[in-house]
């Protein structure tokens, strides 16, 4: 990661997966780990299990079909992320 971090340039998962499933509210991690009946890594609120459990839900979110947005201020500054839709199956299987 280069130094400084670009802050606008992320994807809000907490934000798209509220959009994704048509939720009032966002949903904790937890939660989304039940209703997509992930199997849980490690515990929560530690970063590296938290950082694979999200990448879980992002992953059954991709295979559902959702196709994420970086940020409008990434955007507006050309700062678009990108993500590899074949890495991220290879690296949590498939």
């Amino acid at each position: 990661m280069n130094y400084p971090f670009i802050w606008e340039n992320y994807i809000d998962l907490s934000e798209e997966y509220k959009a994704f499933r048509s939720l009032d509210k966002r949903a904790s991690l937890k939660r989304a780990i039940e209703e997509n009946e992930i199997e849980q890594i490690g515990i929560l609120h530690s970063a590296l299990d938290d950082a694979i459990n999200a990448a879980q839900v992002m992953k059954q979110m991709i295979s559902s079909g959702w196709v994420f947005n970086v940020n409008q201020g990434a955007v507006n500054e050309k700062k678009v992320a990108s993500l590899d839709h074949k890495n991220v199956n290879n690296n949590f299987g498939k």
